[in-house]
């Protein structure tokens, strides 16, 4: 059974975008330039993740979660940008199934159920931002990501059951935007939409079935924050 419940990347975006354009007032814009965001930060962040997970085999997963998560910083503004670096590592429990054809996977004659699960993820990102308040900035993201996936093949074949499964991490690239504003000083709220691209991988499981199945997953996720300024 094949199920998506994802919103339209494109809308999010657009909502997005609409949300953080808040217009400057002219106090603001002679602030600009003093490098209030310059420092090291850590925070927590949560939300929800749309992943989608294809395969070789004629399956097509979509499944969502929502995640909790940790993040460490530094940004360091020069005039009117902000440019920083970010890792960020995200607990969740998504996970989705549906019936498949056996026979794709090694096991002919056989209806079986294939679960695909995601546990955790993570990302080293690049980011640079422009301030649009003397208290609040945009910024574009991106850089590389990882996310663990385990995928379980259950039935019986020949009036024998079978329970075989396998774990693997993808890597691939992540890019998105956000925007950020301090409430204080050394408080900072954040929201974020973030699109993952994971590189397609071989899968293999257990007593050499199917041993050239290959996934392709990908994520949106939006999230929101909190952090701490350590200056």
């Amino acid at each position: 059974m094949y199920f998506n419940q994802r919103p339209k990347w494109a809308y999010r975006s657009l909502a997005f975008a609409a949300l953080v354009a808040t217009p400057a007032s002219a106090s603001d814009l002679e602030t600009f330039t003093v490098p209030i965001w310059t420092g090291v930060y850590a925070g927590l962040h949560g939300g929800m993740n749309w992943l989608d997970v294809d395969s070789n085999a004629g399956e097509s997963m979509s499944f969502e979660s929502g995640f909790v998560g940790g993040h460490l910083g530094i940004n360091y503004q020069v005039g009117g940008l902000v440019f920083g670096g970010e890792a960020d590592l995200t607990y969740e429990t998504a996970e989705a199934s549906e019936t498949v054809d056996g026979a794709a996977y090694g096991y002919p004659g056989s209806s079986a159920k294939a679960t695909a699960s995601n546990t955790a993820s993570g990302s080293f990102r690049a980011r640079l931002g422009v301030p649009i308040t003397s208290t609040a900035m945009i910024y574009a993201t991106g850089g590389y990501a990882w996310t663990t996936l385990d995928y379980r093949l259950t039935g019986v074949a020949g009036g024998t059951p079978f329970d075989v499964g396998s774990g693997s991490t993808f890597g691939g690239f992540v890019y998105g935007i956000g925007a950020e504003a301090l409430v204080t000083p050394n408080i900072v709220l954040r929201i974020e939409a973030l699109r993952y691209d994971y590189a397609e991988q071989a899968f293999s499981l257990p007593d050499g079935q199917q041993t050239n199945l290959m996934f392709d997953p990908s994520s949106d996720v939006i999230r929101a924050g909190v952090s701490w300024r350590f200056n």
